[in-house]
This record gives structure tokens, C-alpha cells and sequence, in this order.
């Protein structure tokens, strides 16, 4: 779970998630995923050393409403090393391919109801809420085992004070959910915590 601290240790807009919600992700015997689904975890070693991660995952709930046999990659973290990479996503591909599966997505934590997507431009600004955020090199990884892009995923910032409507979902979640929300001076934005 902390391997990812290697790979960004030099990328100071790279915000980690918080490591309890990591260990409940990994736990199978909690996390909801697992009441339909299944999921397996591979680790890249070099000498003992950890230099690659991926999970990939299969959801009976998308197999059904899609009548897709398809397996989900996610949580890729990888030294920039096309080997290792290759070897994490063939290796995850022989998994999903002995449970049937007739192609892999990704990147996509168990579903595209958890995280998903890849950063390809927008490195020198912070990862908005729910978005991925990554090194440059990992487009050229996923690339080179053969992925290609389906879709964009488009996020947006604003320099601008939030408008009317904003202001009042915010007031909501604060009332209703017993949430705290304040503007950034700086950059204008709203946050929730």
C-alpha cells in the first residue's frame, strides 16, 4: 500500500490517499466490491524490491448490464520500466483470461465506480477531487502493453468564486451531512471537507 510513496516522492502535487481507505479496498471481506466481484493484487519485484503494482478486477454486476466478459486494471503504480510494466500487465491478463474474461480496461479501481482514468495533461496543477493523478511517463506503460484511449475524462478549474447554485448545494451539504466547507482566498475555490 505505501509503494506509491517511491513513485512520487517527486511529484509535490500528488495528493495520497488516505491509507485507511486503502486497507479497506484491500480487505475482501468488507469492501462491497467483493459481494459481486472479485479482484487480485500482483506486485513487481526487482532483487526483492517492489517496483510495480496492479490490481485488476472482474465485476459480475457490469459482466451482467453489459453482457461483457470484460476484467478491470487498476491501481497501476510502476517504476518507468516498460519490462515491469508489461510483465504487471501480462500478468494480470493471464489472471483475467482464466475467469473468462475476453478483454481488459482500465485504468479503473475494481469498477468505473471507484477511481479511473489517467492524467495525460495538467501535471503542474493539484488533482481535482476524485480525479487520478500520475506520473507523465505512465501513458507511454499503459501504451506500450497495447492499451488505447476510449474516452476522455475531462475535469475543470475555475479561477472564479463559485456561483448561486454552487453556494447553495454547499449550504445543503453542510446542513444535511454535517460537512465543513470553506473558500481558498487564493485560488477562489470552495472546498469541502
Amino acid at each position: 500500500m505505501r509503494f506509491p510513496e517511491v513513485i512520487y516522492e517527486a511529484l509535490p502535487l500528488w495528493v495520497p490517499p488516505l491509507l485507511s481507505e486503502e486497507r479497506k479496498r484491500f480487505d475482501r471481506a468488507h469492501h462491497p466490491f467483493f459481494e459481486q466481484g472479485e479482484a487480485e493484487w500482483f506486485l513487481a519485484l526487482q532483487d526483492g524490491v517492489v517496483c510495480g503494482r496492479i490490481c485488476v478486477a472482474m465485476d459480475a454486476r457490469f459482466e451482467r448490464s453489459w453482457n461483457l466478459r470484460a476484467a478491470w486494471f487498476g491501481a497501476f503504480e510502476c517504476r518507468n520500466h516498460t519490462e515491469v510494466a508489461l510483465a504487471l500487465f501480462d500478468r494480470a491478463a493471464a489472471w483475467a483470461k482464466e475467469r473468462g474474461a475476453t478483454e481488459v480496461r482500465g485504468p479503473a479501481y475494481f469498477s468505473m465506480n471507484e477511481l479511473c482514468g489517467l492524467l495525460v495533461e495538467g501535471f503542474d496543477s493539484p488533482p481535482p477531487l476524485l480525479m487520478p493523478y500520475n506520473p507523465e511517463y505512465y501513458a507511454g506503460l499503459i501504451e506500450a502493453a497495447g492499451f488505447v484511449k476510449a474516452k476522455d475524462l475531462v475535469s475543470y478549474q475555475t479561477s472564479q468564486a463559485p456561483g448561486e447554485r454552487f453556494t447553495r448545494l454547499a449550504d445543503r451539504a453542510r446542513t444535511r451531512g454535517g460537512f465543513t466547507t470553506r473558500c481558498n482566498v487564493e485560488t477562489q475555490r470552495l472546498l469541502v471537507q
